[in-house]
């Protein structure tokens, strides 16, 4: 993370603090984010080569809906050259509005899909342990065989099968070592 991001993300948070909107101008900086990533749009406003005043008004007429400071932010960004880093404010924003509100990322890999029903009960489960709000964030990894692999911070809880067989392993080339002594 750079510290200009920083800058930026601390900045808008304390904006946002003052009128009560940090969670709506997350949701919007997120989408506004996906928006642009999902359409390639990202480099256009990157771009040097393109007029600042024609960016603005593509962002004014693309993102009015959205609260005034996330525009604000986005003009900003073009005139100082500086949209590269928005992925960056955003991460940065993220990790200050989820402090503050107590949320915490779960990054679980499953060897399936999980169901609507295993989503709300690991949600529920995660949030009891953890004390706090959980921001789920869902991927399938069929090397799994079986099982999850949940990352919340620097805790990792493994009860995949391919753990289990990895431990498994470990234990037989271990006991193998000792008999052949």
């Amino acid at each position: 993370m750079s510290k200009l991001a920083d800058r930026y993300a601390v900045a808008l948070f304390e904006v946002t603090q003052e009128n009560n909107s940090s969670a709506q101008v997350y949701r919007d900086l997120k989408n506004v984010l996906d928006t642009l990533s999902e359409h390639k749009i990202l480099t256009y406003f990157k771009a040097r080569d393109v007029d600042r005043q024609e960016k603005i008004k593509v962002l004014e007429n693309s993102f009015s809906n959205n609260h005034q400071e996330i525009l604000g932010l986005l003009k900003l960004l073009v005139r100082n050259h500086r949209f590269r880093i928005l992925p960056e404010i955003f991460k940065s924003y993220e990790d200050i509005h989820y402090k503050h509100e107590n949320i915490k990322i779960a990054d679980v890999k499953s060897a399936t899909q999980l169901n609507q029903d295993e989503i709300d009960r690991l949600i529920d489960a995660l949030e009891k342990k953890y004390e706090s709000k959980i921001d789920l964030r869902l991927s399938v990894d069929q090397t799994l065989l079986q099982g999850l692999v949940i990352k919340i911070e620097d805790e990792i809880l493994d009860n995949s099968l391919k753990s289990k067989f990895n431990q498994l392993q470990k234990r037989l080339l271990a006991g193998g070592r000792q008999h052949g002594h």
